[in-house]
């Protein structure tokens, strides 16, 4: 836990540098960085899953943290809302991909990369609500029914007679 408060800390330092640029006034500005928005999301997000209800200690260390990360997000504007978007498209259309019935079927397919992979997508989710900010609702449905397919495989797996 403490990592990710320790890389949620950093990364958001390393974001109020990026969105201080935005009143020096400096055009064109890139993208925020999409390794850093990812940092970000996933520590805040695992922040967030060790305290769910959010009314622990965890959630008096990072309040003020959340809201200085919505400040910067906010001057940011555009610039972090381009990158959010290729972030999340990327992320959740790995997740798409990944479950297709075919590459599921193949002997040596890796589920424990996927659903770990998903739960980074759910870690991402919940730094975004916390955030106040909206994924594109098109997507998630696209990831539900990726989740379906996951789901009927893994019971599928989980029926299937032990041959050893």
């Amino acid at each position: 836990m403490t990592d990710a408060l320790t890389e949620f800390r950093s990364s958001l330092e390393e974001l109020g540098r990026d969105a201080q640029l935005e009143k020096k006034g400096r055009r064109p500005l890139p993208p925020v960085d999409r390794p850093l928005l990812r940092r970000m999301l996933l520590s805040l997000g695992e922040l967030l899953e060790t305290d769910p209800g959010g009314d622990g200690d965890l959630s008096a260390q990072v309040s003020d943290d959340v809201a200085n990360a919505r400040k910067w997000i906010a001057r940011l504007g555009d610039r972090w809302e381009s990158t959010l978007i290729g972030e999340m498209q990327l992320a959740c259309t790995e997740h798409i991909q990944g479950v297709d019935p075919r590459y599921m079927s193949h002997p040596r397919f890796d589920f424990d990369y996927v659903v770990a992979a998903r739960q980074r997508i759910e870690m991402r989710l919940s730094a975004l609500e916390a955030l106040g900010q909206a994924v594109d609702e098109e997507l998630l449905g696209r990831v539900a029914q990726a989740d379906q397919r996951l789901a009927k495989v893994l019971r599928e797996r989980c029926e299937e007679p032990d041959e050893s």
